[in-house]
């Protein structure tokens, strides 16, 4: 699902009501999401094998579920700790975001931890790593944007590291069975241009670290990965031709 921002008066909002490109063109203002642009990235196994794959192996499974439901089921579906419920992959993620932003919040504004909530089992390990490793958290689910490049999205923590500099952390809460991280190129993208629309917004001399904080969704075990400074520069390449080729499409953004 493609998402779109806003900016009015200074403030910066998600776009609720914008899902594609033509709804997006008609609000005239809307500026195209960090995640969604690179969406038009070339698919790789990931989108011309196992995804069309799987699929005819669930449209088998579940004659009369509609395309919808597939791609529900395509990427799984989660048990709710709240109510016990399946729900969609993508909505416990949200929730556990949710949560991970409340952990955060409660330590920046007075130090107490708020206990017994239901995506603590997946949650308080990273919370855990993140102040252990002295982390000194800024922002939480801070929006931001570039008018030049015409696009917005929102960074999941900005914190100082131990040497005092700025650095930008995205949790991806996902299935590590097999206990190693899940860290893609497009993980990279997304927090590298981040990083440089930060760096360009705040003057700073450098451009600050990004790390994929990939949690387990069965144990709650947070797997992290640092990007280097060389993988920042191709994650912003990857990115812009990402950017132009959207914004070259006259369906699209052109």
């Amino acid at each position: 699902m493609s998402h779109y921002y806003s900016t009015k008066e200074g403030s910066i909002e998600l776009l609720e009501n914008v899902k594609t490109a033509s709804q997006a063109k008609k609000h005239g203002s809307a500026l195209i999401s960090v995640t969604t642009v690179l969406s038009f990235l070339p698919a790789g196994y990931l989108e011309n094998v196992w995804k069309p794959t799987k699929i005819m192996e669930l449209a088998r499974q579940y004659e009369s579920a509609d395309m919808e439901t597939l791609r529900d089921l395509l990427w799984g579906m989660r048990r709710c700790p709240v109510t016990s419920d399946m729900i969609k992959s993508s909505d416990y993620g949200t929730n556990a975001h949710a949560r991970m932003e409340d952990l955060i919040d409660s330590q920046m504004e007075d130090g107490l931890l708020p206990t017994g909530h239901p995506y603590d089992g997946v949650c308080l390990d990273t919370f855990d790593y993140i102040i252990n490793n002295k982390f000194t958290p800024l922002h939480t689910e801070i929006k931001i944007a570039c008018l030049d490049r015409r696009i917005a999205g929102t960074i999941d923590l900005v914190a100082l590291d131990s040497d005092e500099k700025v650095c930008l952390l995205d949790y991806k809460f996902r299935d590590c069975a097999d206990g190693k991280i899940k860290a893609y190129d497009k993980d990279c993208s997304q927090l590298a241009i981040e990083a440089l629309i930060w760096q360009e917004q705040n003057d700073l001399d450098y451009i600050p670290d990004c790390y994929t904080v990939c949690v387990d969704v069965n144990t709650g075990t947070p797997h992290v990965k640092k990007w280097t400074a060389r993988m920042v520069t191709k994650g912003i390449k990857r990115f812009e031709s990402a950017r132009e080729m959207y914004y070259s499409n006259p369906d699209l953004g052109g």
